[in-house]
């Protein structure tokens, strides 16, 4: 069993494993609650089974600066954080991701944003983790060496 972890392809693939179950994780938790992290004018929101990447033009402007939260935590069921609410939007849309752009309620926000489904994170990261901690070593093919006679 020792030598299970040997190679460090295997290594690899245990923390590929653990950052898979930590996404997996987000995406049950999205279901019951909107978990929002904000950094001056960007937001990553974890909603719904989505990650979002949302980025506010004129911050300074916002009422709610004033709290500078950098974690937030809100019931799924509540209304106003499940989706952005814009204006004139502009995305696109294909298989659950979304990109897009638009203004705010009040027109003088400007807003960009990303979707990209857990889905999408998941499961490149549990084949990758299969394929390295299941499929078998490569065996090295031993050296011939070969010795020159020399003639005496």
């Amino acid at each position: 069993m020792g030598d299970f972890f040997k190679p460090l392809r295997r290594k690899i693939g245990m923390a590929t494993l653990l950052m898979t179950l930590v996404f997996m994780a987000g995406w049950v938790r999205s279901q019951f609650y909107v978990d929002l992290v904000t950094i001056e004018s960007h937001q990553l929101r974890s909603v719904g089974s989505m990650l979002m990447w949302v980025r506010i033009g004129n911050w300074k402007e916002l009422v709610f600066h004033e709290k500078d939260n950098f974690w937030e935590t809100k019931s799924a069921k509540e209304n106003g954080w499940f989706y952005l609410l814009l204006k004139g939007h502009k995305d696109w849309k294909f298989c659950g991701f979304k990109f897009g752009e638009g203004y705010g309620q009040s027109g003088f926000i400007d807003v960009h944003y990303w979707v990209v489904p857990y889905y999408a994170v998941v499961m490149p990261l549990t084949m990758l983790s299969a394929y390295l901690l299941l499929s078998k070593p490569r065996v090295a093919k031993p050296k011939t060496i070969v010795e020159n006679r020399l003639l005496e």
